[in-house]
């Protein structure tokens, strides 16, 4: 598809009397711009919006947001499985997904509006999501999809209590605050008699609990994103120990040696090890990370701009070593590896912990 583009495009520049090259860079630089990803934010938990109908028209999405939209006289219920979001969540969990719902209902009169941009300024639908909006509370019964839900709402956000049956069995309940899944929910069997319990603080499940014939049977506590900072600094202080005990080795070799003990290394060796081992300190600085819960990721295009720059540093670095400073033991060059790979983790784990915030 994207030769004939190129070709194509390749063709009508010679008509116009325009070299190709540069509609051949447009073409790559459009491909890729196309081919970027739209982040979206699924709920596994019901969401519902309140609205009132006839204003704006949310039947027909032409988005990437999945939402369904049911008619009610004067109302309109709108559920919604997923939403574009603006960029991809730092970790996927309850905390981010919370930040989403926290204005779900501006999200989603933006979406209407403009269904393939990434929305970031929300701001400006929010006249328009209040000329939607249904002071006051309401209590609504809907019948979708062979379940039946009971809805409260405060305006246009749930606020209250939620149950969903099927064929007048009840299958879970529990409560919204503004939109966001509050206390205790309960899910139950066909013998009406619960089998699972989630604890929700803030819109995190803090803690699942399975019943079986009315009894406990496990329970599983979820780290909450105050949870996993927490964890983050521990984790630097790892890193920054580990670095400080590395450094202070190859100074202490650096002291300890004297010139009969210097390694020369060759010219050919020390461009040599220019090239190669910045791909050493790169994979070892990865399997590091992957020992480190929630370690820090990219986007594939930026993984490619990150490999570049710490490749090129890396390898000055090398070069410095080698040609300089001289490796002063036959370890050196192992400990000079790993004080890099810890050095790019570190640095990571730094941008992952300001992310979070």
């Amino acid at each position: 598809m994207l030769l004939v583009v190129f070709f194509h495009r390749a063709d009508y520049a010679t008509e116009l009397k325009l070299h190709p090259v540069p509609i051949a860079l447009l073409t790559i630089v459009s491909f890729c711009a196309t081919s970027l990803p739209h982040y979206k934010q699924k709920f596994s938990q019901p969401q519902f919006i309140l609205f009132k109908s006839g204003i704006v028209d949310f039947t027909n999405p032409d988005g990437f947001s999945r939402y369904q939209v049911y008619q009610l006289d004067s109302l309109i219920v709108i559920s919604i499985e997923e939403i574009q979001i603006a960029k991809q969540a730092v970790i996927e969990d309850d905390y981010h997904k919370t930040q989403i719902l926290s204005d779900l209902d501006l999200r989603l009169v933006g979406d209407s509006q403009e269904p393939y941009a990434k929305i970031n300024d929300l701001t400006k639908y929010k006249t328009l999501r209040d000329s939607l909006t249904v002071n006051g509370r309401t209590a609504i019964t809907l019948k979708h999809d062979s379940v039946s839900d009971e809805m409260n709402f405060k305006n246009s956000r749930l606020d209250g209590d939620f149950r969903r049956s099927m064929n007048d069995q009840l299958l879970f309940e529990g409560k919204f605050r503004n939109g966001i899944e509050d206390s205790v929910w309960n899910y139950y069997d066909d013998s009406n008699k619960v089998v699972t319990k989630k604890y929700f603080k803030n819109g995190e499940v803090t803690r699942t609990e399975q019943f079986e014939n009315a009894g406990l049977v496990s329970e599983q506590k979820h780290q909450t994103r105050d949870d996993i900072v927490r964890n983050k600094y521990f984790h630097l202080a790892i890193l920054t120990l580990l670095v400080v005990a590395v450094l202070a080795r190859l100074i202490l070799n650096f002291r300890k040696s004297d010139k009969d003990h210097i390694i020369h290394a060759s010219s050919f060796l020390t461009v040599l090890a220019m090239f190669g081992l910045p791909f050493v300190v790169l994979t070892l600085a990865k399997i590091i990370s992957s020992w480190i819960p929630y370690s820090y990721s990219n986007f594939f295009l930026d993984l490619f701009i990150e490999v570049f720059f710490i490749y090129l540093i890396t390898a000055l670095l090398f070069l410095f070593v080698l040609a300089v400073l001289k490796l002063r033991s036959k370890f050196d060059l192992v400990l000079y590896i790993l004080l890099f790979s810890l050095s790019v983790v570190l640095i990571e784990e730094l941008i992952q912990m300001k992310a979070l915030f």
